[in-house]
């Protein structure tokens, strides 16, 4: 079942109204709907590398919200599981209560006591899970059209992680320990996101279909100000313009990574517009003042 995501090229997804958070939107490009779209017709999970901050883990949350699907997110550090992606086990409460049941009127007899031990109670759904077979991992509920499942940061972790996602990434399925095979039913869009900080192994790049999400080399000024409008329509155009200079000015001046980019232009912006300030003369003084807390020419010195 492919479902068209054509219609998301240049539309704009609302994430948070800023009502207890920042306000965040998402501007979707025609490159990363396709790459979107090309996931879901090979049936491959899709992994997205780029710069920090430019929006790869929000690309997955805005496909979700725009196309109604389920959205699940669980980010990768270097104490992930190898199979804490497809499912977690208890082993502490485990313990715990094989601890408790040695007490000699914690059971009525034998066959509750092995019922209530058994491996199968203390291994829950992780994300794949769920992506795979939501009815299950979330009983009551009714089946989705579609989950969007991210798994952010996956270089972080040991290549044990990524290695561990090849069976159920390849065939769809995996086997968590004491439950029947979990199959996918309707087969998730899989986004994974890298920074780069380790190499991933070749086997499980092969699974992946690959999008590059960094800031364009021609015309970047267009570009952060497309996105910086998305996020402020009621900004003046000219401090949009402004900020977005100062911003491939300090690129240039960078002497090592990371470079500042589009989570830079719009915090920003945000700084500069968040009392509500739209007198340009006012604007550009205040982001002469507050710019090198932005924008860092020390880096690397």
């Amino acid at each position: 079942m492919t479902i068209d995501v054509s219609r998301l090229s240049g539309r704009i997804a609302e994430l948070s109204d800023g009502t207890t958070t920042p306000r965040r939107v998402h501007l979707f490009d025609g490159e990363e709907v396709d790459a979107v779209e090309a996931a879901l017709r090979a049936e491959r999970p899709l992994l997205l590398r780029g710069e920090p901050g430019g929006g790869k883990s929000q690309l997955a949350e805005a496909v979700a919200k725009e196309m109604g699907w389920e959205f699940v997110k669980r980010t990768v550090d270097g104490n992930t599981d190898p199979d804490e992606l497809k499912w977690t086990e208890d082993t502490v409460e485990r313990l715990s209560r094989a601890q408790f049941a040695a007490h000699p009127k914690a059971h009525d007899n034998l066959a509750d006591l092995r019922n209530d031990l058994e491996r199968r109670n203390y291994v829950k759904p992780g994300v794949l899970w769920q992506a795979f077979d939501w009815t299950t991992a979330h009983p009551g509920s009714t089946v989705p059209q579609r989950v969007v499942v991210l798994i952010d940061e996956i270089d972080k972790a040991d290549s044990a992680v990524p290695n561990a996602l090849l069976e159920a990434l390849g065939s769809a399925e995996f086997t968590p320990p004491g439950h029947a095979p979990v199959t996918a039913k309707v087969w998730p869009l899989v986004i994974l996101t890298t920074n780069e900080d380790r190499p991933l192994p070749p086997a499980f790049l092969r699974r992946c279909l690959v999008h590059r999400m960094d800031p364009p080399k021609e015309k970047l000024d267009v570009w952060l100000f497309e996105r910086g409008k998305a996020l402020f329509a009621d900004a003046p155009e000219e401090i949009l313009r402004e900020a977005a200079k100062v911003v491939i000015k300090d690129r240039k001046d960078a002497s090592q990574l990371p470079l500042p980019g589009l989570a830079e232009y719009l915090d920003l912006l945000r700084a500069l517009l968040s009392d509500g300030e739209r007198d340009m003369v006012q604007l550009t003084k205040t982001m002469t003042r507050i710019q090198k807390f932005f924008l860092d020419k020390t880096r690397g010195r």
